[in-house]
């Protein structure tokens, strides 16, 4: 019996199989399972022992069963107070050889297979068989080889188990004959043609393989073209179609190129913002050389304007400047407006320089020539010419940093994205929450995208794989069910709020792709978490429960940590909650995680204070623990903490394990719950922390590591105090 009759048959069937009223399901029975423990199939199916079963729940089950893609039949019957399942598991792939492979390596091959659901150990269905032949010839034809073809052979071994042999004919490469380039008025075909690396070989080019088509140096040619004219003017330039024609015998292939030049911007009106507090002459001098009015457009020269900027911050001392640049073309003037919005951040200053590789000079040699002194002002200069090197400062920050400054900047609240959750909540939620296959189900429906859980290969762990070709999500199974349903929650995001994302991440300037990228990931589990714990629900239960993260947990079915970030999110001016920070460490004590609209000062590397109840939180895992902790400024916090594992649990394997930080104003006090039980107003109460011991004023702290780096202190070899920096005469 096929899948989909079986499930027919099981549909018609269950009205039959339920008595009117409502059944408690106290018992599963599995029959036919041979790989898979009972336990791992109730786990599949969602089943849970003790609960009042309706006739739609059953169906879900069954679906529930039916996507994870182990089973060939599954049918289901309800008698009494217990379910009956009876399936038929899909045979395993034992090993797959693959052979006549010389162009493409074999572990570009097996990866490709992957991406479909075909590898060792994995599931295997014969409806496969001809994805793995239309994705192999795909990766063929993206190298020039239309000739190529596939056969897949099949061998069972007994026991449920395939061999599959993949035999390879990857067929001659097919040679570009002919480049046309269309659309250009402004600069010859030939110019262009120059530019790019992709075309017909002339007769000394004997050695060259330019003329072998390759999709990705196609892609790089047409981008050399755009980057030519939008240096000179172009600001509009477009391209219009990049058509691949082959020949009858599969022999040749003829490109053609379509752009459209557009008009010839120059720069209008260049403003600057933020940089009231520094000699204006310096940045105009960078403005009038890079971007001169009545000079034409140039993106190179932006981006050189901007690096200047931060080059001569860097050299006051301002490590970590934010530079942003919006570009605004005005068609009727035919210019294009730049605003810069300068943000120096903080000077930072020089802790300790290291000098490694000197295996016959001392250190000191060295330290006298150095232009750049420790515990002095930055200057990004004195690097530079101390290295040789160009110091480029907002490169050198940890993407994560850049992430943190991100969300600071917009105070970790996206109303555009919460728009976007509220409507996809509306449609997928079921009794006010959403449910993991209601999420897949959407994604099938609106996007075709088919959500499958999958077991990985112990040699090549992964939590998720989205194949954009084949419209398929693959989730680790090893996977939290409530990380499933927000990678899924996420995918929807990705499909439908991308133009959402791409408005917020314009509006802000990245050192970086990757710093952007992974901004971008974040902004997709924003959104996605808004459509687990949509804004007005998850505000009225956060009132209703004082921020219980347990007892919200429980509410929308989610983890402990994507509540604690849920709630720093609450930030609508008209429906506003607590303004908390949050941060999140391991063991070591770096920090992976950190946002405050709280106030309170979180350092931004490891190093932190050690008093810090996130840092405690170790000793008592998974225990929430709550403290009063007052800063050296004298303000105060109420700070909680509780340990979250990650990572999959099995014998030999340990799961990792970091401490999630939430805190608030001691102001907001009476509106969480962790305080019920703390007397605000005693001042025994108070912990006494600082940002680090390098800025921290307490002299006399037991846990002091280092000297602050601002205060004087006095080491008396006859007397100390709880630190080796206090003694008598500090104290008298």
């Amino acid at each position: 019996m096929s899948i989909f009759r079986s499930y027919l048959f099981l549909l018609i069937l269950l009205p039959l199989s339920l008595s009117a009223n409502d059944r408690q399901i106290n018992y599963v029975v599995i029959e036919g399972n041979i790989r898979l423990s009972s336990e791992e199939i109730i786990d599949y199916s969602g089943i849970q022992i003790g609960r009042i079963y309706e006739q739609d729940d059953v169906a879900v089950v069954i679906k529930d069963l039916f996507s994870t893609n182990l089973f060939n039949n599954i049918e289901v019957d309800i008698r009494d107070n217990t379910i009956f399942i009876k399936l038929t598991e899909r045979p395993i792939i034992s090993n797959i050889t693959i052979r006549g492979n010389e162009l493409l390596e074999e572990e570009q091959i097996v990866t490709s297979l992957k991406n479909i659901g075909i590898s060792q150990s994995k599931p295997y269905s014969r409806n496969l068989i001809d994805k793995v032949k239309q994705e192999l010839v795909r990766l063929y034809y993206d190298n020039g080889r239309y000739s190529s073809s596939v056969e897949v052979t099949e061998n069972e071994l007994g026991n449920n188990i395939i061999e599959l042999s993949l035999d390879i004919n990857e067929g001659d490469a097919s040679t570009i004959k002919e480049v046309k380039i269309l659309g250009n008025k402004s600069y010859s075909t030939r110019l262009l043609k120059s530019l790019i690396k992709s075309g017909p070989k002339y007769w000394f080019e004997v050695w060259s393989d330019k003329d072998i088509y390759n999709s990705t140096l196609l892609d790089q040619d047409i981008e050399a073209i755009r980057d030519y004219y939008l240096n000179r003017g172009y600001a509009k330039f477009k391209v219009v179609s990049k058509q691949v024609n082959l020949s009858t015998d599969k022999e040749d292939i003829y490109i053609t190129l379509s752009f459209n030049e557009g008009s010839l911007y120059k720069f209008g009106k260049i403003t600057l913002y933020g940089l009231d507090n520094f000699d204006s002459n310096i940045f105009t001098n960078i403005i009038d050389y890079n971007l001169k009015p009545g000079s034409f457009f140039s993106r190179s020269n932006i981006e050189t304007a901007k690096k200047a900027i931060e080059f001569v911050l860097g050299e006051k001392g301002y490590a970590f400047p934010l530079v942003q640049v919006n570009v605004d073309l005005k068609d009727d003037s035919e210019s294009v407006n730049i605003t810069f919005r300068v943000d120096p951040k903080k000077k930072s200053f020089v802790r300790r320089i290291n000098i490694r590789g000197n295996t016959k000079t001392n250190d000191e040699v060295y330290r006298r020539e150095l232009r750049q002194f420790e515990s002095s002002i930055y200057s990004i200069n004195k690097i530079e010419k101390l290295s040789g090197k160009k110091v480029d400062n907002r490169k050198n920050s940890f993407p994560g940093e850049v992430i943190s400054d991100f969300l600071q900047e917009n105070k970790n609240y996206f109303p555009k994205l919460e728009e976007f959750a509220n409507k996809i909540f509306e449609k997928v939620q079921k009794k006010n929450r959403t449910r993991y296959i209601a999420l897949c189900d959407y994604l099938k429906s609106e996007y075709s995208i088919t959500v499958k859980d999958v077991i990985p290969e112990e040699e090549k762990p992964f939590s998720k794989i989205f194949n954009k070709s084949k419209k398929e999500l693959l989730l680790s199974d090893y996977n939290s069910l409530e990380t499933k349903k927000l990678y899924a929650a996420s995918q929807i995001a990705q499909e439908g709020a991308m133009k959402e994302i791409d408005g917020y991440l314009s509006k802000f300037s990245f050192p970086s792709e990757e710093s952007k990228s992974l901004t971008k990931v974040a902004l997709l589990n924003y959104c996605g978490a808004a459509i687990l714990m949509p804004y007005k629900p998850f505000h009225s239960e956060c009132k209703k429960l004082k921020y219980d993260l347990e007892l919200l947990q429980n509410t929308f079915a989610t983890s402990f940590e994507q509540v604690a970030h849920r709630v720093t999110c609450l930030q609508d001016p008209e429906l506003p909650g607590i303004p908390f920070h949050m941060l999140r460490v391991d063991m070591a004590g770096n920090i992976s995680k950190r946002f405050s609209l709280s106030g309170i000062e979180i350092p931004r590397y490891g190093g932190a204070c050690p008093r810090w109840n996130v840092y405690s939180a170790f000793t008592r895992p998974g225990v929430i623990q709550a403290a009063v902790s007052k800063m050296t400024n004298g303000e105060k916090y109420v700070c909680i903490a509780r340990t979250v594992e990650k990572g999959v649990g099995r014998y030999g394997r340990s799961k990792s394990i970091l401490s999630i930080g939430l805190g608030c104003d001691a102001k907001y006090a009476k509106d969480f719950v962790y305080t019920e039980n703390i007397n605000i107003s005693d001042k025994r109460s108070e912990i006494p922390i600082g940002v680090s011991c390098r800025t921290c004023d307490r002299l006399d702290c037991s846990q002091r590591a280092f000297p602050p780096l601002h205060k004087k202190f006095d080491v008396d070899i006859n007397s100390r105090g709880v630190s080796v920096f206090v003694n008598d005469k500090n104290n008298s």
